[in-house]
């Protein structure tokens, strides 16, 4: 009797365990597939944004019949556009492809410039980027309302002043 009594016991916890376990990857896999949702949601915001804003350069260089700097500015440009289609459907990346995405972000954006202005990325040394994983266009955002509201207008100040 004692031995039956047990193995219920036994069941029945084994069955809510199980029960409790499987309701709990339930609501993982349903947030997951939320901040899927938010992140393309995102990126279908940003990605025109961006776009409007990274040829506006190119505009100015064609109206101003620029050839050269087009071309550079267009080759640049595709290789970042070549970039974000490839990772569009990436939750996350590694730190060290963020940064090489930015550099070329930055790049365009200081064909904009004259003089460019400077920019550095400095990473402290106790992060190892390759193994560092970050949402991905975490950090272009930041980087792209850095340029078009402080170095964009510090420009327009010295210019009037």
């Amino acid at each position: 009797m004692a031995i039956s009594i047990l193995a219920i016991l036994w069941l029945t916890i084994r069955v809510t365990t199980r029960y409790i376990v499987k309701e709990k990857e339930k609501r993982l896999k349903e947030k997951y597939a939320t901040l899927q949702l938010q992140s393309q949601a995102f990126f279908t915001q940003l990605n025109p944004h961006f776009i409007f804003n990274a040829l506006t350069p190119l505009q100015s260089h064609i109206l101003k019949n620029e050839k050269i700097e087009s071309l550079e500015y267009l080759d640049r440009f595709s290789s970042l556009m070549r970039d974000i289609l490839k990772n569009s459907d990436q939750m996350e990346t590694s730190l060290k492809k963020e940064l090489e995405f930015l550099k070329k972000y930055v790049a365009i954006q200081q064909i904009r410039f004259s003089p460019p202005f400077s920019f550095d990325l400095n990473i402290h040394p106790a992060i190892d980027p390759e193994n560092t994983s970050i949402p991905a266009m975490m950090l272009q955002p930041i980087i792209e309302n850095a340029i078009e509201h402080g170095v964009k207008n510090m420009g327009a100040q010295e210019r009037s002043q």
